[in-house]
């Protein structure tokens, strides 16, 4: 739909190749210049195009994923074992044992433990008795699992 959109102006530009300036013939070197709003189509075009794709359509995805994965959304309560990290929900329990971690990330509010590519689970810092806990259990993946990614 965008390219459409792209396209579509593009046409509508005088001087592009499907509507040449009126006393000049077709768009070239011998044409003259190229008009300012063709030159700058790029420099405008592309912010827009990651603005969108930043602030609209990685969100949009993101809140649908965690929308179709009811199990992340029941409350949970996390123990730290010796061999893994032990889930417990009202649906089941879980012991994601530190060899199966693929990779984790952590920012001042919270640890991402990625058992596969493109799901996460969120332990904010808010989970943790004291801020010495959250900073514990912070080295404590980084022993068992390795750098951040």
């Amino acid at each position: 739909m965008f390219f459409g959109l792209l396209l579509a102006l593009w046409f509508l530009v005088p001087g592009s190749p499907g509507r040449p300036y009126p006393a000049q013939g077709t768009l070239g070197p011998e044409a003259g210049e190229v008009p300012f709003v063709v030159a700058a189509m790029p420099f405008v075009l592309l912010p827009g195009v990651v603005a969108v794709w930043v602030f609209g359509i990685i969100p949009f995805l993101a809140r649908r994923r965690y929308r179709s994965f009811k199990a992340i959304q029941e409350a949970t309560s996390v123990t730290v074992q010796q061999d893994g990290l032990f889930f417990e929900r009202d649906s089941g329990r879980a012991l994601m044992k530190w060899t199966e971690v693929h990779h984790w990330r952590a920012n001042k509010q919270m640890i991402l433990v990625y058992p596969g590519i493109g799901i996460a689970y969120p332990l904010p810092r808010r989970f943790f008795s004291a801020p010495e806990s959250f900073e514990d259990f912070k080295a404590l993946v980084e022993a068992r699992c390795g750098k951040q990614r």
